[in-house]
């Protein structure tokens, strides 16, 4: 911009100085020196507002940049948080993951306790079981022992009177004989 304004400057002063020389030259370029003239104002005037717009460009730059270190500043501060998230993350799923494990294993304790009991009650009644017929043995065995125990009674003493008889020499005696007589029919 400012060598068109400078060239358009140097253009002027040459028309003048010929205008100078020259009145009737300067009437007849009168119209160019003025349009030069124009022209030169309004190249200033673009001039003047495309330094004041590059100021503020500059500020706006500036500005920008201070903007755009804050959003990197926030950008790598949203990333740490992102990180220490994903740890964050990472540790209540790894927390999840013990805490299924822990119930698994006591689901299945729980399952392994249940099953244990049952074959405890099982045991239970088994034993109960044996126990009650243990008990009906003993009775039954005790109900024999007391029969026994009545025919061995019933024994003694036929075999104490028995033994008494072979104490006697004369009930022996006629027991002998009794025995070789004929026995007698009943019919008869």
């Amino acid at each position: 911009m400012t060598n068109e304004v400078s060239e358009l400057k140097e253009k002027i002063q040459i028309h003048k100085t010929k205008l100078n020389d020259d009145e009737e030259l300067a009437r007849q370029h009168w119209h160019v020196i003025h349009d030069y003239t124009k022209r030169s104002k309004k190249k200033e005037i673009k001039a003047q507002k495309s330094r004041d717009n590059y100021s503020g460009l500059e500020e706006r730059k500036l500005y920008l940049k201070n903007e755009i270190k804050n959003y990197h500043s926030i950008i790598a501060q949203t990333l740490d948080d992102i990180l220490y998230k994903e740890r964050e993350i990472k540790k209540t799923n790894k927390n999840i993951v013990e805490l299924k494990e822990k119930k698994e294993i006591e689901f299945s304790l729980a399952q392994t306790k249940k099953d244990k009991i049952f074959e405890l009650e099982q045991l239970k009644d088994n034993l109960t079981n044996s126990i009650s017929n243990y008990k009906n043995e003993i009775v039954q065995m005790n109900k024999e022992n007391s029969d026994i125990s009545i025919y061995l009674n019933n024994i003694l003493k036929v075999n104490s009177k028995q033994v008494a008889e072979f104490d006697d020499p004369v009930r022996l005696t006629e027991r002998f004989v009794a025995c070789l007589r004929p026995r007698r029919n009943a019919s008869t």
